[in-house]
């Protein structure tokens, strides 16, 4: 039986290794992985986290930067994506233990509607730099905090 998230406030993106939730536990978190929300697509995702009160989701989908950024107004959720060399545990873990760190010094560092990357030396605030007449965007980054 798949359990339903309620009352998180960090959700746990499926791609994330499991092994890593741990390093979550001082934190009001669920994983994506085991729910009712596995599977689902980026957009359908962030909704249920907007519906759901979610503040933060994390992430190691890289993508969702590009498919998201135009729409990321019509979610009251940060996004922070974990921008590690490869999505294996090894790699990974750094950034999780880089982020928690982060996110139990400063919360309010983390606004809605807003997509964070994140890697080991520092967390960078993404906008869109330019806008083509096709729709097609340039992103920006902003670095918020360097290591």
């Amino acid at each position: 039986m798949k359990i339903d998230i309620q009352n998180a406030e960090i959700v746990i993106d499926e791609c994330v290794p499991a092994p890593l939730y741990y390093l979550f536990e001082q934190h009001n978190y669920s994983p994506v992985l085991g729910s009712i929300w596995e599977g689902k697509k980026n957009g359908k995702l962030l909704g249920l986290c907007r519906d759901n009160n979610v503040k933060v989701l994390v992430t190691c989908d890289k993508a969702m930067e590009r498919e998201q950024i135009k729409n990321i107004h019509n979610y009251s959720v940060s996004i922070v994506i974990l921008n590690s060399k490869t999505n294996d545990e090894d790699d990974v873990e750094p950034v999780v233990k880089q982020f928690i760190e982060l996110y139990l010094s400063n919360k309010s560092l983390f606004k809605e509607r807003t997509i964070y990357f994140l890697d080991e030396k520092k967390l960078s605030q993404c906008f869109i730099q330019k806008e083509t007449n096709d729709g097609r965007v340039s992103i920006g980054y902003n670095d918020c905090i360097i290591f």
